[in-house]
């Protein structure tokens, strides 16, 4: 069979490859005929990667540590992140948004190959309207890895445990958007992301476990025309899709995979229950963490 996609004998590397949507995408890739880095905090020995590079998303010395031993690749899917149910929210934003935008401007857009490249992010349905309300935000997009620390960490009581991951999926959304025009005029690579909802994955009980968000009129809230989850692998396959040479006219792209719900809330047929704002004054006051 003609290889349509592109990605026979392409170097990819996976972030958050030992679990979920990156074991998936790993495996995906490898019947594609790709040479796999996989990078985790943990090695998982049936993920069947070529290579694996050990990461804390949490530690910059480690992101540095490891991005360093990357030589150059054709394409980066970048699955890792956290819910914040077991994280402070400073961490969780950290995790989430501060260390990528670190190991993206500082690694990946220069070990990327010129022309053909790609680039595909993770975000979340929990993202929608990141256009909206970017003044939450969008001063942490100047601010170095630690001064982005700072910025969260004094808004801590002002920021539910709940909305440290939204919130930083709606600064990844955005990061994203703003990089993809000089990404692509530097080295011909376009970046694109994916936004789930809910997902049979290692964080979706903890997700239910939020107290906002375990009764059953919020789980439904975030199902679309197609009333279940999504399996790891059907997020996974947008990706490496968008990733693919059969979606090199697609750039800059926050594709959701959400059994239809966006286009629903669209249409007025369906609730959009994250229209609204993440950070709000008293809101994650005494909860810095839920461990």
């Amino acid at each position: 069979m003609k290889d349509i996609l592109g990605y026979e004998g392409k170097t990819c590397v996976v972030l958050g490859c030992a679990h979920g949507m990156g074991k998936e995408g790993v495996k995906i890739l490898k019947d594609l005929g790709a040479y796999v880095i996989g990078m985790d905090i943990d090695f998982v020995d049936c993920v069947p990667c070529d290579e694996f590079i050990q990461v804390d998303l949490a530690s910059k010395a480690s992101v540095d540590a490891a991005f360093s031993k990357l030589g150059s690749f054709d394409k980066f899917f970048a699955y890792a992140a956290v819910s914040g149910w077991k994280n402070t929210k400073t961490e969780t934003f950290s995790i989430n948004f501060l260390s990528y935008k670190y190991f993206l401007e500082t690694y990946v857009f220069e070990k990327i190959n010129r022309g053909g490249g790609a680039i595909g992010l993770v975000s979340s349905v929990a993202g929608t309207n990141w256009w909206k309300y970017s003044y939450e935000y969008k001063p942490v997009m100047d601010m170095s890895w630690e001064e982005g620390l700072a910025f969260i960490q004094a808004r801590e009581d002002d920021i539910s445990p709940a909305n440290a991951y939204q919130l930083s999926k709606r600064a990844l959304i955005y990061y994203a958007t703003s990089q993809a025009t000089e990404l692509y005029a530097k080295k011909q690579a376009r970046i694109n992301l994916v936004a789930p909802t809910y997902t049979h994955t290692r964080l979706r009980g903890e997700f239910s476990a939020y107290g906002a968000w375990n009764t059953e009129g919020e789980v439904m809230a975030l199902q679309g025309s197609v009333p279940r989850d999504c399996e790891p692998e059907e997020q996974a396959n947008a990706l490496i899709f968008l990733c693919s040479n059969m979606a090199t006219g697609i750039n800059n792209l926050n594709l959701p995979v959400d059994n239809g719900l966006r286009g629903l809330q669209l249409a007025g047929l369906h609730l959009d229950c994250t229209d609204c704002e993440y950070i709000v004054p008293g809101s994650g006051k005494n909860l810095a963490t839920l461990s």
